[in-house]
C-alpha cells in the first residue's frame, strides 16, 4: 500500500540518492560509446583500386582514446560505437605513404564517411590532411538532425530548455502540452511531435537509457545546456535499433570529461522590468510580476589525486548543478461573498429573501443568531473583498513559485584498450507551490526524479564489440494541501458524520490522514471554500531497463543485434471527490450566499475516499540490423524488430472493466473482492516490424536516400490505469427537498434514509482485444553538399498510423427528445468511457533543409515544412485549447475525420550564429569595446492550428459531448477582416436541438505564430582559455502578440473573441558566464 507520510516519501528519495552516489563511487566509471556512431570508409590507391590490410588508427583528441583495425579484402573499414567528438585518423601500410586526417568531428549517431587514398612511398613518409566535417548522410536513410553543443549553448533559449531547439528541424515541433506558458518559464516535461506523430509517441533517452514518466511518456529531466555535448532527433524511417514508441527518438549525450579541466559558471536573470506588457493587460491595469534567477556550474576534467593517481587518458569526470528560483504574480479578479452578506445584511439585493421557516426576511436582513456555525467557520477562511459590489469584487494576484535543483554527474574510465566503462547519475527536484486568491488551494506541489545509467563496452576484436547498459528511472509527483497527511479532523469545522461509505457494508469509515481536509463548499457564483478535488494527487513511476547490443563487422556487412528489457511500475492515489462536497444554489432563500449563511445546501455528497493502485508492466524488444555496403556507392540498411508490450497488471486486483459480450454488459472480473492480478485485456505477441533503408552516392557531393519502416507504439500506460472499481469506492448523494428544506442542513449533512436513488453507474471500458498502435513511415530525400561546411536537402515524408488510442463515450443516447437514460444503448449504465484503439492518422509533407556547420565565425540552419496531418481524434489523456476530444456521433466515427488538432500547413525556421568580425589590429580600449561580439538568433513562422466550434449545454439531448452546432445558410464563417476582437463570424452558426450539428471538427484556424528571438554576446578575455561572457537575449523581439484560438463555444459571452496568447509579449534576459 502507498499510504505513507511526506517524511517517509522524502526519506525514500534520500535513500535512492545515497544509493546512486555509492554506485557512482564504487563502480568503475562506465564509458558510453556513441550508440550507432561510426567512422567508416574505404582505402584506395591512386588508381582507385581497393587496398586490403591497411591499419587504421582513430584517436579521440580530447581523451587520447585509441581504436585500431585493419581493412578487409574489400578495402573497407568501420569503427563502431565511437564516442562523439574530434578525431585524428592515421592509415598506413608497407609500400605506401601514411596518411593522417586531422580535425574530423563526429556527431552522435552519425555515420561519418572518410575515404582515404594512399600514395606509393615509404611508410615513414606521411601526408597530413585537414579533414572537413562530414555533412552528407552517405550510409543510412534516417531522417533527423544533430544539434551540436555550440548551437545549444549560444542560441537564445527562453527558460534554458534545450528541447526548444528540436523545433528547428524540418517536420518537428515541440509538443503542445509542454510548450512554454505565457510567462516563458520552463514547464515540467519534454514532449516532441515529429512528422505527424503524437507528442506522447516519442521517446527521450539520456546516454542511451529511458527517462520517461510512465503515465504519459513525457520526460522531466532537462540537463543544463552547458552539460549537453549534443543531441539528435530521429524524426522518421530510423533503424531497427530504435522502437517501442513510433514517434521522434531523441538521443541526448551528456558532456564527458576530457584531459583538460573545463568549466562554466553562469547566472541568468529575467524579471518583469525588462518585459513588455501582455497584450490583454494594457495600461492602467497592473503588470504581471516575474522574478527568475537560473544559476549553476559545470566542471569536467581528468581524475587527479596528487601522488596517488593521474587519470589522464584513462579516467574522467563531469559535474553539473543548476538551480532556479522563480516567482510569478499574475493579476486576477474573482467574486467573493460581500462583507455585508457575511453579517446577514443582504439589503443590496432587490429581490426578497425567502425564510425557510416561513415568509420573507424583513429588509433582506438575516439575524446573526440564525447564522450556521459551520458557515461562520468557513467564512473565516474566505478572503474579504477589495472592492464594493456583489461580483468581481476581489482583485489580487495568483502567486506561482517555480524552484528547481538539478544535478548531473558522470564518469568515464578506460580499462586498457578493450574495455570502456561509464556511469551517470541525474537528480531533479522541482517545487511549484501555488497561492491563489482562494486560500484553500494546495500550497505544496513537487516533482522529484532520479535517473542513472551504468554501461560497459568490450572489444572482443577490432571488428567485434558488445555494449551493455543498466538504466534506472524514477519520478515522484505529489500535490497536497495544508491539511494533507496531518491529524486534521474535518469535523472541527462543525460538520458531523464526515465519513467515507464502505461500498459493500455501507458502513461509514473515517478518512485517513492522506484523505483528510476541509470539505468543499461550492456557493454558486463565488470562490469555492474548502480543499477541492484532486488534492492530494500522488504518483510514483519507476523503470528498470537492461540494454545489450552486439556489433560485428564482416567485410561489407556491419551487423548489430540487441535486446531492450524494461520493467515498469506506476503507483497512483488520487480522487476528484475525496472529501465529498456541498452545493448551494439559491434553492431555499433565492440567493446562494443566504442559503450558505443559514446552512441549507441544495446537495451533499459523502466522501469518495482514495483508492490506491499499484500497476506493473514488462516490455522487451529484440532487433537485428545489417548495414550492407553493397558497392562503394550503395549502402543498404536492412532490419527487423520485435516488440512485446505486456499487460498492465494491478498488484491487488483492484481495477474492473466493462464487458459487453453478454446482453446489457457486466463488470469484469465479476468477483468484487478479487485480491489477485487480473488481466483486463490480452497482450499481443506477433509484433514484428521491418525496416529498409537505401543510400546511394551518384557523385561525391550527392546522396539519394529512401526509407521504409513499420513502427510499434506502446500506448500510454495512463490509458490503461484509469479503470476504477465501483465496488471499492462509493458515494452517497443527498438532494434537498423543496417541500422539506430542513431535512438537509450543515448541522445534519448526511441524512441517511433520505439519500437519492443511485444514478446509473458510470464505468471505464478497455476492450479485451485492444491492440497497440503502429505507424507505417516512408521517406525519400536528396542531399547536395555545396561547400565543405554547407549542405542542402529536399525530402518527402509520409506516414499512416493505425489503432491510435482515443477516449469516447460509448453510451451516448441518439440525438432526439425524451429521457436520455432510457434511450442509451445500455440503459443499465450511465457514461461508458471506452478506451478504444481504432483511431487512424495520415501525414504527408515536403521538407527542405539548409545547414552550415560553424566555420569562419558563422553557421545557420534553415528548415521549411509544408505538411498536412489528418486524423479522427487527438489522444485520450491529452487536451488542446483548440481541439475537443471525443466524437459527436458515435454511430459516425468516420464523420470525425478532419485536420488533426496539431496540424500545421507551413512552418519556417531559421537559426544562425555569427561571430562579428573585427580587424586584428584593434587593440587597447578600441579592441576591448569592439572586439569579441556575437549575434545569434532564431526566426520562426508557423501557420495556425485548427480548432472546433461547439455549443453550450446538452441541446442535442445525448448526455454526452462534444456537441457541435449547425451552419447558417448564406453566412461565411470567415471574416474578410479578422481581429482579436472578432476572429470569425458568429452569425454563421446556430444552435441545433435534438439533432447532430453539421459543423465539422477542426474547421477553422487560429492565428499564425511569428517570433524572432535574438542574442547579443560580448566576451572579455581574462587569460588564455579564460573569459567572461555577457549576454543579452530578447524573445519575441518585435513584440508580436502570439494569439491563441478564440472562444469557440456558441452561447458563451465572448464567442469569436480571442482573450489569451500563447506567449507573453517581448521578454528580455541578461546573463553572465565565466568560461574556462
Amino acid at each position: 500500500m502507498i499510504y505513507f507520510s511526506l517524511k517517509e516519501l522524502f526519506m525514500r528519495s534520500k535513500y535512492l540518492s545515497l544509493l546512486a552516489i555509492v554506485l557512482f563511487s564504487v563502480v568503475p566509471a562506465f564509458s558510453q560509446g556513441g550508440e550507432s556512431t561510426e567512422i567508416l570508409g574505404v582505402v584506395q590507391d591512386s588508381t582507385g583500386a581497393l587496398i586490403p590490410g591497411v591499419e587504421i588508427t582513430a584517436t579521440h583528441v580530447a581523451t587520447n582514446q585509441v581504436r585500431r583495425l585493419t581493412t578487409g579484402d574489400s578495402g573497407t573499414y568501420v569503427f563502431s560505437a565511437m564516442q562523439p567528438g574530434g578525431y585524428n585518423l592515421r592509415a598506413e601500410k608497407q609500400g605506401f605513404r601514411a596518411e593522417v586526417r586531422t580535425g574530423l568531428v563526429v556527431q552522435i549517431n552519425q555515420k561519418a564517411r572518410v575515404n582515404i587514398s594512399l600514395q606509393v612511398g615509404a611508410v615513414n613518409e606521411s601526408v597530413e590532411v585537414t579533414a572537413s566535417s562530414q555533412q552528407l548522410s552517405t550510409d543510412d536513410a534516417t531522417l533527423g538532425n544533430v544539434v551540436e553543443q555550440k548551437r545549444i549553448v549560444d542560441l537564445p533559449l527562453n527558460g534554458r530548455n534545450f528541447a526548444n531547439l528540436a523545433g528547428l528541424m524540418p517536420g518537428v515541433i515541440k509538443g503542445i502540452s509542454s510548450n512554454t506558458n505565457q510567462y516563458g518559464r520552463r514547464d515540467s516535461a519534454i514532449a516532441i511531435s515529429a512528422n505527424g506523430s503524437r507528442e506522447n509517441q516519442g521517446q527521450v533517452r539520456y546516454d542511451g537509457v529511458y527517462t520517461a514518466w510512465n503515465i504519459n511518456n513525457a520526460t522531466f529531466f532537462k540537463a543544463s545546456i552547458e552539460a549537453i555535448q549534443e543531441f539528435k532527433v530521429h524524426s522518421a524511417t530510423y533503424s531497427a535499433e530504435f522502437g517501442h514508441n513510433a514517434g521522434a527518438q531523441v538521443e541526448i549525450h551528456t558532456r564527458p570529461g576530457t584531459n583538460a579541466l573545463h568549466g562554466a559558471l553562469f547566472e541568468f536573470l529575467r524579471n518583469d522590468n525588462l518585459d513588455a506588457r501582455n497584450y490583454f493587460r494594457p495600461r492602467p491595469l497592473s503588470k504581471d510580476i516575474l522574478q527568475r534567477n537560473q544559476f549553476g556550474f559545470v566542471l569536467s576534467g581528468p581524475i587527479f589525486i596528487p601522488k596517488l593517481y593521474s587519470g589522464r587518458d584513462r579516467t574522467f569526470w563531469m559535474l553539473n548543478y543548476e538551480g532556479q528560483r522563480e516567482k510569478q504574480e499574475v493579476a486576477q479578479r474573482a467574486s467573493v461573498i460581500p462583507v455585508p452578506f457575511r453579517s446577514g445584511d443582504f439589503s443590496l439585493l432587490t429581490a426578497a429573501l425567502r425564510d425557510p421557516l416561513g415568509g420573507v426576511f424583513p429588509r433582506n436582513s438575516i439575524p446573526a443568531s440564525r447564522m450556521d456555525p459551520v458557515a461562520r467557520h468557513y467564512l473565516g477562511f474566505h478572503p474579504p473583498p477589495t472592492d464594493a459590489g456583489t461580483g468581481a469584487n476581489l482583485a489580487g494576484v495568483e502567486t506561482q513559485l517555480n524552484n528547481t535543483n538539478q544535478v548531473f554527474a558522470r564518469g568515464d574510465h578506460n580499462l586498457g584498450a578493450n574495455d570502456r566503462f561509464f556511469a551517470r547519475v541525474a537528480i531533479f527536484n522541482y517545487e511549484f507551490p501555488t497561492i491563489e486568491l482562494n486560500y484553500f488551494v494546495p500550497l505544496e506541489s513537487r516533482i522529484t526524479a532520479r535517473n542513472a545509467v551504468l554501461s560497459h563496452t568490450h572489444l572482443f576484436s577490432p571488428t567485434v564489440l558488445n555494449e551493455l547498459k543498466l538504466g534506472f528511472n524514477r519520478n515522484w509527483i505529489l500535490r497536497s494541501g495544508l491539511r494533507t497527511n496531518t491529524n486534521f479532523d474535518p469535523e472541527t469545522t462543525g460538520l458531523t458524520g464526515v465519513r467515507s461509505v464502505d461500498p459493500e457494508t455501507r458502513q461509514p469509515r473515517r478518512l485517513s490522514p492522506f484523505e483528510t481536509g476541509m470539505v468543499p463548499m461550492n456557493v454558486s457564483g463565488y470562490l469555492t471554500m474548502g480543499d477541492g478535488g484532486l488534492i492530494p494527487d500522488f504518483n510514483v513511476s519507476e523503470t528498470w531497463q537492461l540494454v545489450d547490443n552486439f556489433i560485428v563487422t564482416r567485410g561489407v556487412h556491419t551487423i548489430k543485434t540487441g535486446i531492450d528489457f524494461k520493467r515498469l511500475r506506476m503507483d497512483r492515489a488520487g480522487s476528484n471527490n475525496a472529501r465529498g462536497q456541498f452545493q448551494f444554489n439559491a434553492q431555499v432563500t433565492g440567493h446562494a450566499a443566504a442559503d450558505f449563511f443559514l446552512g441549507f445546501p441544495s446537495l451533499s455528497q459523502t466522501p469518495d475516499g482514495i483508492l490506491p493502485v499499484e500497476y506493473n508492466q514488462q516490455t522487451y524488444s529484440f532487433f537485428i540490423q545489417d548495414e550492407w555496403k553493397a558497392t562503394p556507392k550503395l549502402t543498404l540498411n536492412l532490419g527487423m524488430r520485435y516488440d512485446f508490450v505486456g499487460t498492465t497488471d494491478e498488484e491487488n486486483g483492484t481495477p474492473r472493466t466493462l464487458r459487453l459480450d453478454r446482453p446489457g454488459g457486466y463488470l469484469f472480473p465479476e468477483d468484487p473482492v478479487s485480491k489477485t492480478r487480473i488481466k483486463l485485456y490480452q497482450a499481443e505477441r506477433n509484433r514484428f516490424w521491418p525496416r529498409i533503408g537505401i543510400a546511394y552516392r551518384p557523385a561525391d557531393k550527392w546522396v539519394v536516400r529512401t526509407g521504409f519502416g513499420v513502427y510499434n507504439n506502446a500506448n500510454q500506460m495512463n490509458n490503461l490505469t484509469v479503470v476504477g472499481n465501483p465496488f471499492k469506492t462509493f458515494q452517497v448523494q443527498f438532494v434537498a427537498d423543496p417541500a422539506d428544506p430542513l431535512a438537509l442542513t450543515l448541522r445534519n449533512p448526511y441524512p441517511f434514509g433520505r439519500e437519492t436513488t443511485a444514478p446509473p453507474l458510470s464505468v471505464v471500458m478497455i476492450p479485451i482485444d485492444r491492440v497497440n498502435a503502429y505507424n507505417v513511415q516512408w521517406s525519400a530525400s536528396i542531399q547536395r553538399q555545396l561547400t565543405s561546411d554547407t549542405v542542402v536537402e529536399l525530402a518527402y515524408v509520409g506516414s499512416q498510423a493505425s489503432h491510435l488510442d482515443n477516449s469516447r463515450n460509448a453510451n451516448d443516447a441518439p440525438a432526439a427528445p425524451g429521457n436520455v437514460q432510457a434511450r442509451r444503448r445500455y440503459p443499465r449504465w450511465g457514461g461508458i468511457r471506452q478506451i478504444a484503439t481504432d483511431g487512424k492518422a495520415y501525414f504527408q509533407s515536403m521538407q527542405v533543409r539548409g545547414e552550415r556547420r560553424f566555420s569562419k565565425g558563422f553557421s545557420f540552419l534553415t528548415s521549411y515544412t509544408w505538411a498536412h496531418n489528418i486524423d479522427q481524434a487527438y489522444g485520450t489523456n491529452e487536451s488542446l485549447p483548440f481541439s475537443t476530444n471525443g466524437a459527436q456521433n458515435m454511430d459516425c466515427w468516420a464523420c470525425e475525420r478532419s485536420d488533426s488538432g496539431f496540424d500545421y500547413r507551413h512552418r519556417l525556421t531559421n537559426s544562425f550564429l555569427w561571430n562579428i568580425p573585427a580587424p586584428k589590429d584593434w587593440h587597447g580600449v578600441q579592441g576591448f569595446l569592439l572586439k569579441n561580439w556575437s549575434f545569434n538568433g532564431i526566426l520562426t513562422y508557423q501557420s495556425g492550428f485548427p480548432y472546433t466550434i461547439t455549443q453550450q449545454g446538452n441541446r442535442q439531448n445525448t448526455g454526452g459531448s462534444p456537441q457541435r452546432p449547425d451552419y447558417v445558410p448564406g453566412q461565411n464563417p470567415q471574416l474578410s477582416s479578422r481581429t482579436p476582437d472578432l476572429w470569425f463570424n458568429p452569425a454563421a452558426f446556430k444552435f441545433t436541438d435534438f439533432k447532430f450539428g453539421d459543423v465539422g471538427r477542426n474547421t477553422l484556424r487560429q492565428p499564425a505564430m511569428k517570433t524572432w528571438d535574438i542574442g547579443l554576446f560580448k566576451e572579455f578575455p581574462v587569460k588564455e582559455a579564460h573569459r567572461f561572457q555577457f549576454r543579452f537575449e530578447g524573445f519575441n523581439l518585435f513584440n508580436t502578440p502570439q494569439f491563441r484560438a478564440p472562444n469557440a463555444v456558441l452561447g458563451a459571452p465572448a464567442f469569436g473573441v480571442i482573450t489569451a496568447t500563447w506567449l507573453d509579449n517581448r521578454q528580455m534576459q541578461l546573463a553572465l558566464k565565466y568560461l574556462f
